[in-house]
């Protein structure tokens, strides 16, 4: 899938993920706009991002030389207006349905047609509540905390996404060096979420009732499926 055309990325948000998100598609080369409502946000997203910057060139994963390129690349602005020069689209704000509606209805106004709109929710299903005239060009992709180091990235797929639309979406996250998996379809907390809850879930039960204690429970996975899972994933396991 070519994504060539894919130039310049928007990055609305400038908080925890927000940051980490345009860090990424700077670095992979991509002119990056950064925006948030407030100026005082986007000042400590900076200097995260140069902060992080240094963090990888300390663990020799990038070059010292690259660091300003990859800063200039990113350019902060409390104006939702650059987003006419979109090419793809992170909504990264906090998860609040009505700002999430509002905020879509005024990228779907001001983005180029070709724009694809893409959010960062962690839970809301966001298909059922913005209207855009897009719908093929909209879907989900949850990236994880912190998300210039973590590879996966939950693209998925709303009732008109078009698959084209998203196998844009993953060749770009490829070619940005992450672990795309695709949703076939909407649910609450996704694949590793709902994992970790049904986890979190048998772990407060041994230790409600007595059955282990927290190091016991830590010792068994670190030396069982901490070892297993990163190998065979949850799924290979039982084929």
């Amino acid at each position: 899938m070519r994504i060539d055309w894919i130039k310049r990325v928007l990055v609305v948000g400038a908080g925890t993920m927000g940051h980490s998100i345009a860090l990424v598609f700077a670095c992979g080369e991509f002119e990056v706009d950064l925006v948030d409502v407030k100026e005082e946000v986007l000042d400590r997203a900076m200097s995260l991002i140069q902060t992080n910057l240094h963090t990888l060139k300390e663990g020799g994963l990038i070059h010292s030389k690259a660091i300003s390129k990859i800063i200039n690349r990113i350019h902060p602005s409390t104006s939702i207006n650059v987003g006419e020069k979109a090419d793809f689209v992170v909504e990264a704000i906090s998860e609040d349905p009505r700002a999430k509606k509002d905020l879509f209805h005024v990228l779907d106004r001001i983005c180029p047609k070709k724009t694809i709109l893409s959010s960062n929710t962690s839970y809301l299903n966001i298909f059922k509540f913005t209207k855009t005239s897009r719908p093929e060009k909209m879907l989900i992709a949850h990236w994880y905390v912190p998300a210039h180091l973590i590879p996966l990235v939950d693209v998925v797929k709303g009732p008109r996404t078009s698959m084209e639309t998203v196998e844009t979406v993953n060749t770009l996250l490829l070619k940005l060096g992450k672990e795309p998996v695709v949703m076939k379809k909407f649910i609450p907390g996704y694949v590793v979420n709902r994992l970790q809850r049904a986890m979190a879930r048998e772990i407060f039960y041994l230790l409600d009732k007595g059955y282990a204690s927290p190091e016991g429970i830590d010792r068994a996975v670190k030396n069982s499926l901490g070892i297993r899972i990163p190998v065979l994933g949850v799924v290979q396991r039982y084929d």
